[in-house]
């Protein structure tokens, strides 16, 4: 499998690709990033206008979310940040993984999958949210985004 890198799900349909730095889509991802953040946190009501339910610090500039299970997961400077939103009024985090520069991430069953500029591709064992845990690390240097196929 092209790509390939440590464990995948035994469902490979989805095969992830690493791709390179590009200034322009870089400013609407956090365009769109900022945007996802607001709302996400924010319900929606077709009667009235919508008000900020909650604000949770991350510690270090987050770059790329994914949601899976009532979990959202968040790649930072900093590393992984695992947060419980199955209650959207008091999100609450549950675990971290000290992995730097993280730009990219993509939740795929038990596995988080980290793009990182300056480390490459990451795999992070999710399977218990209070403890992530790095498997494996691949060099792809400018790694940034990662894409479902």
């Amino acid at each position: 499998m092209r790509g390939h890198v440590g464990p995948y799900p035994a469902d490979s349909s989805e095969v992830l690709s690493v791709r390179s730095f590009n200034p322009l889509k870089t400013f609407w991802m956090l365009f769109a990033f900022v945007t996802m953040i607001l709302l996400a946190a924010v319900p929606a009501s077709a009667d009235g206008p919508l008000s900020l339910l909650d604000i949770l610090p991350m510690g270090s500039m987050s770059h790329d979310v994914d949601v899976q299970d009532g979990f959202l997961y968040v790649a930072s400077d900093g590393g992984l940040t695992v947060v419980d939103v199955s209650t959207p009024e008091t999100p609450v985090i549950r675990g971290r993984l000290a992995a730097t520069s993280n730009m990219g991430i993509k939740v795929r069953g038990p596995y988080a999958y980290l793009a990182s500029p300056s480390s490459g591709l990451r795999v992070v064992d999710i399977s218990n949210p209070d403890a992530p845990r790095l498997l494996s690390t691949k060099p792809a240097y400018n790694a940034f985004r990662l894409l479902p196929h």
